[in-house]
C-alpha cells in the first residue's frame, strides 16, 4: 500500500510533539540506571541531592557553583521520583524533552509538519543535547528555559502575557546557570523588540532580573553571587580561542552530525534562491554568534563537551530561517540518521565502569549505613548511594586551586565521626596543603593502595 504524504502531513501535524517527546524520553531512560554515564560533576551535583535529604540547604551547607535554581530542580525531581537513586535524573530526562519540543515547536512555525518533526526527533537525539540532559547538569535544564522563553516570545501576539512570561522564563535560565542563558536572552530581546516596542523589551528585562532577584533570596543574593559568579571568574585566564575554535568546529561534526549536515544542505540550497524569512535569520545569525562566542570563551573539550548544547537552538532556527525544502531535509536526515544514532548510541551505553571504579565503589557500598565519605570521586560515591559531609560535596581542581577548600576545611569535616573513610582517586584532593597531616591527627587508617587509588578508613567504623 502507498502511504499518501499528504496523510502522513497530516499525522506529523497531529502527532509531532508527541513523537518528539517520545524519542528524546526514551533516548534517556538508560541513564536512570545508576551504572550508565557517570560524570565527575553528575557525583558532585547526585551528593548535593543526598545531602539535601539530610536537610541540607543550598549554598548554605552545600557549595553550589551553579545558580540557585538548579539544585531546587534536582531536589524537587528527587521528591517526585519518590527519593530512589535515579529520582535526580527525572530533572534532565524532563530538560531534554523539552528542549526537543521547544524546538520542534519552532520549526513547525516555519516549515511543514514532517520537516518540523524530523528536526524535533534530530534534536532529540543529538549528541551534545544528551550529554547536557543526561548525566546530572546544568546546562541541559538552562537550555531547555531558555529556548521555550524564546518560543513563547516568537509570535506576533498583542497579549502582554507572552512578554511577562518570556522574561520569567530567561530569569529562570539565567538562575540556572546564568551564562548560558546569556545567548537565548539576546535573542528574545530581539524579537521581542521586532515583533513589539522597545517597551516590551524593557518588560522582559525588568521580569527576568525580578525573577533572578527572587530565586536567589530564599539563599541570600551575596552568598549566591559568591559561588555561582564569583567563583567562576577567579583566576580564570586568557582562553585559548584558536585551541576553543576547533574544539567547537570538532565537536560539532562529531556530536551532531544531523543539524551540521542540514545547516550545511541549508546554506547551500539558499545560494541558489533567496531565503525565505530574512528576520528570522538576522535573529539566529545574533543568536549563533553569541553562542559561538560563548562556547570559544569556554571551550568544549576535556569533558565540556556538553557546551555545545548553546549552539543547537540558533543552529535550528538559523536552518528553519534559510527555508530547506522538506525533500531536503528528509534527504539529508535519512543519510545522517545511522551516524547520529551511532554517536547517540555511543554515548548511551559506552561508558561502563572499570575493575578500579567497580572496585571502589564496593568498598563505599561496605560502610556502615548512614555513615559517609570524603572522596575526590564523587561519581562513584554517588553510584554507591553514600553520602559526602555537604560541605565538601565538590571537590573538583577549581574549588581546590581557589582556595576554598583548604586543610583546615578538611579538619573539620573529619571532626565527624560518621565520615567514616576518605577515598582519593583523581589528583584532585591530593592538591590541598597539608592534607596528609590532617589524615594522620584523625587517626584515620590506611588502606591498600592501587591503580593510583589511595584509601583510608576510620578505625572506629566497623563493616555494615
Amino acid at each position: 500500500m502507498t502511504v499518501r504524504p499528504d496523510r502522513v502531513s497530516r499525522v506529523a501535524a497531529s502527532w509531532g510533539g508527541l513523537v518528539v517527546a517520545a524519542t528524546a524520553a526514551a533516548a534517556r531512560l538508560p541513564v536512570l540506571s545508576m551504572g550508565r554515564l557517570r560524570t565527575f560533576d553528575d557525583g558532585v551535583y547526585g551528593l548535593s541531592v543526598l545531602a539535601m535529604r539530610e536537610g541540607a540547604v543550598p549554598f548554605r551547607d552545600v557549595f553550589s557553583s551553579q545558580g540557585p535554581l538548579f539544585l531546587p530542580v534536582l531536589w524537587l525531581a528527587d521528591v517526585v521520583g519518590l527519593r530512589r537513586p535515579w529520582a535526580p535524573r527525572l530533572a534532565m530526562v524532563a530538560s531534554g524533552m523539552v528542549l526537543a519540543i521547544a524546538l520542534w515547536r519552532l520549526a513547525s512555525r516555519r516549515s511543514a509538519p514532517v520537516p518540523a518533526m524530523l528536526v524535533g526527533v534530530a534534536v532529540a537525539v543529538g549528541g551534545s543535547v544528551f550529554l547536557a540532559s543526561g548525566p546530572l547538569q546544568s546546562e541541559g535544564p538552562t537550555m531547555a528555559l531558555a529556548t521555550a522563553a524564546f518560543v513563547v516570545a516568537d509570535r506576533d501576539d498583542p497579549r502582554w502575557w507572552r512578554v511577562f512570561v518570556a522574561g520569567v522564563l530567561v530569569g529562570l535560565a539565567g538562575s540556572t546557570k546564568n551564562v548560558f542563558a546569556v545567548p537565548a536572552a539576546v535573542a528574545v530581546a530581539a524579537t521581542v523588540w521586532r515583533r513589539r516596542s522597545a517597551t516590551a523589551t524593557i518588560v522582559v528585562a525588568g521580569c527576568a532580573a525580578a525573577t533572578a532577584v527572587a530565586v536567589a533570596l530564599p539563599f541570600g543574593v551575596g552568598v549566591v553571587w559568591d559561588q555561582s559568579v564569583r567563583f567562576h571568574l577567579e583566576g580564570r585566564g586568557v582562553p585559548d580561542v584558536a585551541g576553543h575554535v576547533g574544539e567547537l568546529m570538532g565537536g560539532l561534526v562529531r556530536y551532531e552530525p544531523a543539524l551540521v549536515g542540514l545547516a550545511v544542505a541549508a546554506v547551500a540550497a539558499a545560494v541558489v534562491r533567496r531565503p525565505a524569512r530574512r528576520a528570522d535569520l538576522t535573529v539566529a545569525v545574533a543568536w549563533l554568534a553569541v553562542s559561538v562566542g560563548l562556547v570559544v570563551v569556554l571551550g568544549a573539550g576535556s569533558g565540556r563537551e556538553r557546551y555545545l548544547v548553546a549552539v543547537v537552538p540558533p543552529v535550528v532556527l538559523l536552518m528553519v530561517a534559510l527555508g530547506p525544502s522538506a525533500r531536503l531535509v528528509a534527504v539529508v536526515l535519512a543519510l545522517l540518521a545511522p551516524v547520529q544514532l551511532a554517536v547517540s548510541w555511543g554515548l548511551v551505553w559506552g561508558r561502563h565502569p572499570n575493575e578500579t571504579q567497580a572496585r571502589l565503589v564496593a568498598f563505599l557500598e561496605e560502610l556502615p549505613a548512614g555513615s559517609s565519605a570524603l572522596t575526590d570521586v564523587p561519581d562513584l560515591a554517588y553510584a554507591a548511594g553514600r553520602r559526602a559531609p555537604p560541605g565538601v560535596v565538590d571537590t573538583s581542581f577549581a574549588v581546590v586551586e581557589a582556595g576554598r577548600l583548604t586543610a583546615a576545611d578538611l579538619a573539620e569535616v573529619l571532626v565527624d565521626p560518621e565520615v567514616c573513610a576518605v577515598v582519593l582517586g583523581s589528583g584532585r584532593l591530593a592538591r590541598v596543603e597539608g592534607l596528609d597531616d590532617v589524615l594522620t591527627d584523625v587517626g584515620m587508617m590506611p588502606g591498600e593502595v592501587f591503580d593510583g587509588v589511595w584509601i583510608a578508613r576510620r578505625p572506629s567504623c566497623g563493616e555494615r
